[in-house]
């Protein structure tokens, strides 16, 4: 021990070298070489002979209070005389200003704290717990040693210099994420412009026309290139800072917060694979900040009406919907319970797909029991308004309508379909479709119809292989229409296959004609009727899922042998979640919706008899000409609720 500790016996050399002088005090240290740190010291005792050697001596303000009254000492004696050195580094004083040794000896307590005799020196919180442990009055609540002590200090000192480089890195990883943002705005912009310029150039314009358009192009590649880069820095940049010092809560909030944002692109996105490996980055470093967004429970509002009341006396029934066998299906029934309450549906529910089947009351009518689709975002809350139609407004045509109740669904998205355009939520009144499209006996129906009153006009709408002839189908002497038992390759003819060889003209002239004859305002479907009807709620691919068989729809292989046209609703699984058939396959259907943004061609949808699967899947979409006629066009009919 060296017993006599002071700013005076600390010498500093010219390179920064340290050494303690005035060892005339010193004694041996009777204790054992010091522990592992945080161990217990052992008590030791003090031979009688060394007690004599140990009397009151020393400077008087680093004196610690044992020493001060002529106990015993041992190491931690000098802790304290350190602890006196490390209050004045820290603050610029002395803790205390004894007078007389006495006063040295007397119960003292704690001096002020550094960071309050000093708040202008910024003293670090870890510093000054390390110097107030030297001071304690009981030598027990001190470091155990000066080499304890040592290393508490350096560990501290590196501490704070990793806390100075996080802060540095966090610095430079926000500048990063900030130039990604910057450059994601204007992305958006040039996105917006690229939409425009493409709506009004057309494919044989020069090149001069097309300049700016190509520089548009161009500057969003580099873009796309410089977005990556940002981003890829500011993660980097954000590891680091944690690498420097992981309780650096900042730095692991701000990365928990861009991968939490990274998520929920990717969810946009339907990219599963970087969704999980986002998730997995949340998961590690959110600190359960996140977590009522990963679990995603949201809730379903609903108001059941009938007519211009509310159905008070309804029933509900709600299921989950999972995914078996490339189907989805009806999985667990959610418990209702008290959650419906006349009339009014207020329930929490998991994220993902669900159904809703409503039974209307017994004092509302003749309503019909409703399905209800839905998709729970991510923390999201659905509320819906449910009208429950008339029995009767299903009726008309071969095979009655389907009723699709107003609310949201996923459009686009589907990157494997051919034009099916960017992902988004669209918002649709109530409406009536067909189950089935139009059949060849329902033409035929339309056809002499319009034959017994004009005959040209009839043969106008005739079924063809081509917009300028080649009719399928031809009249008898009396101007009459009828269906042949083969066609002209020999195969039998399908009363109940849908009509083929029609263009858009045709079908809304049928649509005209039906309207007259039923006394009901028929019409084409648009396209996001048609996509709504097909597709459900949760942007699925298919009408029945995500997954794809030849045989659940007709398409080209779903037969052996070369593909023939077959009578509608023949592929049980060719049904979408409203009940609406043939989506698929079977036939292309004219809706009544502008392809172009020049309004010059019209939008065609669903797959057909002989079609490959990539256009079975309901967000692949066309255009032709109103006029245009190919032996896989066909249509169906709808009906707006009110």
């Amino acid at each position: 021990m060296h017993r006599d500790l002071k700013p005076h016996n600390i010498l500093i050399g010219h390179h920064g070298e340290t050494l303690v002088a005035d060892w005339g005090l010193a004694c041996p240290d009777l204790l054992p070489p010091e522990p592992v740190v945080g161990a217990p010291l052992p008590t030791v005792e003090w031979p009688a002979a060394h007690l004599a050697d140990v009397g009151v001596s020393g400077t008087l303000m680093a004196m610690s209070p044992e020493q001060a009254r002529g106990e015993p000492l041992d190491r931690r004696a000098d802790v304290y005389a350190l602890g006196v050195i490390f209050y004045e580094i820290l603050t610029g004083e002395r803790p205390f200003a004894w007078r007389t040794l006495k006063e040295a000896a007397a119960p003292r307590p704690l001096p002020e704290r550094p960071r309050v005799r000093a708040p202008e020196r910024e003293i670090p919180t870890e510093l000054e717990g390390l110097c107030l442990r030297c001071l304690q009055p009981r030598r027990e609540d001190r470091f155990g040693g000066a080499g304890e002590l040592a290393a508490a200090v350096e560990a501290a000192l590196t501490g704070a210099r990793r806390r100075q480089q996080a802060i540095a890195l966090t610095a430079e990883a926000k500048k990063a994420h900030e130039r990604m943002a910057a450059l994601t705005v204007e992305r958006a912009a040039l996105v917006k412009a690229q939409a425009e310029l493409e709506a009004v150039i057309k494919p044989w314009d020069d090149e001069k026309t097309k300049g700016p358009l190509w520089a548009v192009e161009e500057r969003l590649f580099h873009l796309a290139l410089a977005i990556d880069e940002a981003l890829a820095q500011t993660i980097d940049k954000y590891n680091q800072a944690i690498g420097q010092d992981d309780t650096y809560v900042i730095a692991q909030d701000a990365l928990a917060d861009l991968h939490k944002d990274l998520f929920l692109d990717a969810e946009r996105r339907g990219d599963t694979q970087e969704l999980l490996a986002q998730r997995r980055h949340v998961e590690r470093l959110h600190r359960g900040r996140h977590q009522a967004m990963l679990d995603g429970w949201g809730t379903l509002s609903m108001t059941i009406v009938s007519g211009d009341a509310v159905d008070d006396d309804a029933s509900v029934r709600v299921w989950s919907l999972v995914e078996r066998g490339k189907r989805i299906v009806r999985g667990a029934e959610i418990t209702v319970g008290k959650a419906l309450s006349r009339g009014h549906l207020k329930l929490p529910m998991p994220m993902g797909s669900a159904v809703v089947e409503v039974v209307p009351g017994p004092s509302h009518g003749a309503r019909a029991t409703t399905t209800v689709p839905v998709t729970i975002g991510r923390q999201g809350a659905v509320s819906l308004t449910v009208r429950l139609p008339f029995t009767k407004d299903l009726a008309g045509g071969r095979f009655g309508f389907v009723y699709v109740p107003a609310g949201s669904f996923i459009a686009g998205g589907d990157e494997q379909s051919q034009n099916a355009g960017p992902r988004r939520e669209v918002h649709l009144d109530d409406f009536f479709i067909a189950t089935a499209p139009v059949t060849c006996i329902e033409y035929l129906e339309f056809l002499n119809a319009v034959s017994a009153n004009d005959v040209e006009r009839a043969r106008r709408h005739v079924p063809r292989t081509k917009s300028d002839g080649g009719h399928l189908w031809e009249p008898d002497e009396r101007c009459r229409y009828a269906l042949k038992d083969t066609d002209a390759d020999g195969n039998p003819v399908v009363p109940i296959a849908p009509v083929m060889g029609v263009s858009f003209d045709d079908a809304i002239a049928y649509a005209a004609w039906a309207s007259e004859r039923d006394g009901v305002a028929y019409r084409l479907p648009t396209e996001d009727e048609w996509e709504k009807a097909a597709r459900g709620a949760d942007g699925r691919f298919f009408p029945w899922g995500n997954g794809f068989d030849p045989t659940f729809c007709k398409m080209a292989t779903s037969r052996p042998g070369r593909p023939q046209p077959e009578a509608v609703m023949s592929f049980a699984t060719d049904v979408s979640v409203y009940g609406m058939h043939d989506a698929a396959g079977g036939i292309r259907e004219w809706c009544d919706s502008y392809y172009d943004a020049a309004r010059e061609t019209r939008s065609l949808r669903g797959g057909a008899w002989y079609f490959n699967p990539s256009f079975c899947r309901v967000a692949f979409r066309h255009g032709y000409l109103p006029h245009i006629v190919f032996t896989n066009f066909g249509f169906r009919l709808a009906k707006s609720a009110r």
